[in-house]
This record gives C-alpha cells, sequence and structure tokens, in this order.
C-alpha cells in the first residue's frame, strides 16, 4: 500500500473555517498512472543474512498468467520485460520469481511401490520438466514468488492507493543435496506516470522454505472461524483426521 502525496503541500494548515471553506478550490487529484514490476535477481543459500552466496535452486524467472503453464516470458535470468498494471489486470499476469525442483515431479525409473496411476502421473510431469529445459519457469510445481501490479490511475491527496498484490505458491520442492531454505530477491516498481523517468525502487525480501510438518495449525473454538466437517464425496474434500 501507499500513500498519495502532494508536491504543493508542504505543511499541515488548520482546516478553514465554513465561510472560508466555500471558497477554496477542490483539491486537484494525482494522476499516479500505472504500476509496473518486475522480478530482480534471486540467490538460494543456507543463510538468512548471506545475499551473495548463491547454490541456485532450479532459480527461474517469468510473466505468467495466474498459476498455470501460460508463460508470457520465462528464462533462467531475470526478466528484462516489465509488467504494467493494465495488462497484468487483463491477462491475470504476474511477474515471478521461482526456485527449487518440483515435489513428486519424479523419474519413475525406480519402482517406489506407488499406485500405477501415480506413478504416470509423477512420471508424465518429470518429463514436462526435463524435457523444458533449464529456461522454463513452473509456478504450478516450483516455489513462486509473484506479483501483480495494480493501475491506481488518479487518486486524492492523502488517499491511500493499492500498488499491487503478491503470492507465495508454497509448493514443497527438492532437488537439492545443499541445503538451501533461503531465498534472496526483490520486487522493483516503477511509478512512471507519478515520476516522469523513474528508474524503479528496489525492495528486498527473504523467503524461508521450511519443512511440511503435516500438521494443522488451526486453533477450533466454539464460535470460530473453522469447524471440523466429513470429506464430502466428489468434492475433493477429506475427513477430518486424514493425512495430507
Amino acid at each position: 500500500m501507499a500513500t498519495a502525496a502532494s508536491t504543493l503541500v508542504v505543511s499541515q494548515v488548520a482546516a478553514p473555517q465554513a465561510a472560508q471553506a466555500a471558497q477554496e478550490p477542490a483539491a486537484t487529484k494525482i494522476d499516479v498512472g500505472e504500476v509496473s514490476a518486475w522480478m530482480g535477481k534471486g540467490v538460494t543459500n543456507n543463510s538468512e543474512t548471506d545475499t551473495s552466496t548463491d547454490y541456485n535452486n532450479f532459480i527461474r524467472y517469468g510473466i505468467v498468467k495466474g498459476m498455470t503453464e501460460n508463460r508470457i516470458r520465462t528464462g533462467d535470468t531475470p526478466t528484462t520485460t516489465t509488467l504494467g498494471g493494465p495488462y497484468a489486470k487483463a491477462n491475470d499476469a504476474w511477474t515471478y520469481i521461482a526456485r527449487g525442483m518440483p515435489w513428486k515431479w519424479d523419474d519413475q525409473s525406480v519402482d517406489y511401490g506407488d499406485p500405477p496411476a501415480s506413478k504416470a502421473w509423477m512420471q508424465a510431469h518429470f518429463d514436462k520438466w526435463k524435457n523444458a529445459g533449464s529456461k522454463t519457469i513452473w509456478v504450478n510445481g516450483q516455489s513462486a514468488i509473484g506479483f501483480k501490479p495494480n493501475n491506481p490511475g488518479e487518486v486524492e491527496p492523502g488517499q491511500t492507493f493499492l500498488l499491487g498484490a503478491i503470492r507465495h505458491n508454497n509448493l514443497p520442492i527438492g532437488g537439492t543435496a545443499q541445503i538451501q531454505p533461503y531465498l534472496h530477491s526483490s520486487l522493483n516498481l516503477q511509478l512512471t506516470g507519478l515520476i516522469p523517468g523513474d528508474t524503479g525502487e528496489s525492495y528486498p525480501f527473504v523467503n524461508h522454505e521450511t519443512f511440511n510438518t503435516l500438521s494443522s495449525t488451526i486453533m477450533y473454538r466454539k464460535g470460530g472461524a473453522y469447524v471440523k466437517t466429513e470429506g464430502i464425496a466428489g468434492s475433493g474434500t477429506l475427513p477430518y483426521g486424514h493425512r495430507y
């Protein structure tokens, strides 16, 4: 989120009296325009603070529609294409950085005792992963951080407005012997409508991947937001107590 500020207002003034207020012109809206965004270079390692050592856990970059395999841009280096708010809204497009080999997208040359249908699914996805090469991002299989920029347009001085939405496709990953739970990267934003010639501001972030415990952190209480229910056939829900 951000707050619009007028470059003409340099100090706070007392609220005008009624007679004076009637003579004051309405405040001019500020044309923020669209937000443009891209993901910066990422590194993966075993340190929360080290932003230079890179073990490169299959890091990929791209612009993708939603959480699909419909890629607008993809590569193993940061994309040079910025994603603008109007295009993002019209196409549900997100600028992404992703890492890790998708969990269970395994080569089934070794029999681990899985049912035939599961083996076929895993082999098919492994083949897609392998054959697509090292420049293809998989936001529906890797752990991915995405940003969808907004188009705020004109806003009132002092009004809070939305820069965009961020998401984490928190999928299980693997594919490395070297422990590297930390992803260091940055989200870069431009507001060229508001700041002509703006080259962008960089906002560093750290994503820490942790082991899944398969244990729910939901706190059940009478009148609370969550209730225990039995699974409903055909709905994809699981009965209470099922391991997932």
